[in-house]
């Protein structure tokens, strides 16, 4: 924040996650740390930043983030691999998902239709690659979320789910799931359903 004169809060969060964040988040489905020493390396960069500017250096760190419209790093790399997971089942890349993923054989009934086997892992170097740890993350999702129309509405689910309550998820999970699978429901879930759910949760406690 130095090189800026101006000291306006949307502006410094605008130049950091154009010119910082994306080096610090290149490729994280290649190269996604799981030591925390490392996860914390790769946080405070993020930190420092949210520190350096006047207005709310006196915050706690999560206080920061909410003012700047920002979340923390490490679950943005969860996001980005359940993205990549979702286009690779969903044939949206260039390559096979039968040659990464194993697939739950149908006459299983629990979780959703597209809940995937992980691998044998027998070093960390298999455990924590991105065909590994993305299957866990994947299998938690709900069957509307991973079932999505578009890549942009599973996008929407994930992000919104992210921060929510258990009482939150199982209100969206129930919602979601009478909605038509069109545009429509995209756009009912981003501008419409969040609201309900607020005023849902608020009533119930």
């Amino acid at each position: 924040s130095r090189c800026f004169v101006s000291k306006n809060c949307s502006l410094l969060a605008k130049a950091f996650t154009t010119y910082v964040r994306p080096l610090i988040e290149y490729c994280p489905q290649i190269w996604s740390p799981h030591y925390l020493k490392y996860i914390n390396l790769v946080e405070n960069v993020q930190r420092r930043f949210t520190k350096h500017i006047p207005s709310i250096k006196n915050l706690p760190y999560p206080t920061r983030l909410s003012r700047l419209g920002l979340i923390s790093l490490e679950p943005r790399r969860r996001h980005f691999d359940l993205f990549t997971c979702f286009r690779i089942l969903n044939h949206s890349l260039h390559t096979s998902s039968y040659s990464f993923f194993s697939f739950r054989p149908h006459n299983i009934t629990r979780g959703h239709a597209f809940m995937l086997y992980p691998p044998a892992a027998h070093n960390d170097v298999c455990k924590f690659s991105f065909f590994s740890r993305v299957i866990s993350y994947w299998n938690s999702l709900p069957s509307t979320v991973v079932s999505a129309c578009s890549l942009s509405s599973f996008k929407s689910h994930v992000k919104l789910l992210s921060s929510w309550t258990p009482l939150s998820f199982l209100l969206y999970t129930t919602l979601i799931s009478t909605l038509p699978c069109s545009s429509f429901r995209s756009i009912t879930v981003i501008y419409y359903l969040p609201f309900s759910i607020y005023i849902l949760h608020a009533a119930l406690c």
